[in-house]
């Protein structure tokens, strides 16, 4: 690999939008983010997708757009030090917290912070029915 090109994924030379993003204020410096309802997204972090070590807010680059007022998207670059790659984002959060990204064929999916509460909501939901049931047969039997 050339020394004076960045790699997105240690194959993959950097898009100019890419390389214009990193000249973009840092996201964090966009945020505090509030919605018409009331939300406030007050942090974005992002990861290496080739390391998974957490990107620093000031190696974060590029835009907060709100098309809509339940919507924001996220498009960044963030430079990881660890793999020396540029890692890009395109994310969509919803003025509830939930945060969608793209997949490789374009379309929008859960992002994997999403998915992984989703086991938890679900268990958390059978518990709580669970014990809803036992108070309630506890009470219709006494």
């Amino acid at each position: 690999m050339p020394e004076d090109t960045v790699y997105t994924d240690k194959t993959r030379p950097m898009t100019q939008a890419q390389m214009d993003r990193l000249k973009m204020p840092t996201i964090i410096s966009q945020l505090p983010l509030t919605y018409a309802n009331g939300y406030v997204l007050n942090h974005f972090q992002g990861s290496c997708s080739v390391c998974h070590t957490r990107i620093k807010s000031a190696n974060l680059h590029g835009e907060i757009i709100q098309p809509f007022a339940s919507i924001a998207i996220i498009e960044a670059v963030g430079l990881c030090h660890c793999c020396k790659i540029a890692v890009p984002f395109y994310m969509r959060v919803r003025n509830d917290g939930s945060m969608d990204s793209l997949d490789s064929k374009g379309a929008w999916v859960p992002s994997a912070a999403e998915e992984a509460k989703f086991p938890f909501e679900k268990f958390l939901a059978l518990t709580l029915a669970a014990i809803a049931v036992v108070t309630f047969a506890s009470w219709t039997f006494r």
